[in-house]
């Protein structure tokens, strides 16, 4: 390798890890102040860049915060949807179960790992603070990012759900991820309280059959 060419992959080594780095202190930023209360002079002071360098890698506050925002949901998703395609691939042509596609929605959030849950909990922070006050512009560049996933999960749910309109799919979806954002918050919280370690297999149990139960339950509220 010539001295050039590695001048210029350490070059390009050297601005990933600073892109790197400011995406990291946004979303510590967004998850502890929420993200209308973070400025860029914040993000330049703590991540020791200067302003040229966010606008290098972004161009804009709203971008770098779509980024940050991005980043998480897209590593969450891709884990999804690998596992939406097993359960696909499982069924054998036929629509998986309500109880298959929750598994594969859920697990990806449940770890034993310590580091593991921290970050997710730091996740669902960030994605709290910004949902409560949602930027429409940085919403606009984050749809591609989950769009893909729920029309998927949209229409396998209706697919196993023929019994339960499109609009009811789509707002039990909803309290689906209300659970599961609130179990990010709480559950480490939970289980330190109690003395335990989290239990993934007996808590994806759980959570699974209290979800099936509400994507099942009729317009009136009884289970089908």
């Amino acid at each position: 390798m010539s001295d050039n060419t590695k001048a210029a992959a350490s070059a390009t080594a050297a601005e990933s890890d600073t892109k790197s780095r400011i995406i990291g202190v946004a979303e510590r930023m967004i998850a502890t102040k929420g993200a209308e209360q973070v400025s860029i002079r914040d993000i330049t002071r703590e991540a020791g860049v200067n302003l040229a360098a966010i606008n290098y890698h972004f161009g804009s506050k709203e971008r770098l915060f779509a980024e940050a925002l991005a980043r998480s949901i897209t590593a969450i998703n891709t884990t999804r949807m690998a596992m939406l395609d097993k359960a696909e691939a499982k069924a054998g042509g036929r629509s998986p179960s309500v109880e298959a596609l929750l598994e594969a929605f859920i697990l990806p959030l449940l770890h034993t790992d310590e580091n593991e849950c921290n970050r997710y909990a730091h996740t669902a922070k960030m994605l709290s603070r910004f949902f409560l006050n949602p930027d429409e512009e940085i919403m606009h560049m984050l749809r591609p990012h989950f769009m893909p996933l729920k029309e998927r999960l949209l229409r396998l749910f209706s697919a196993a759900l023929p019994e339960v309109g499109k609009t009811d799919v789509e707002w039990r979806l909803g309290q689906v991820f209300a659970i599961m954002h609130h179990h990010m918050l709480f559950a480490d919280l939970r289980c330190k309280d109690l003395g335990k370690k989290l239990n993934v297999k007996k808590e994806l149990r759980r959570l699974v059959a209290f979800c099936s139960a509400g994507m099942r339950a009729t317009p009136d509220g009884e289970a089908h």
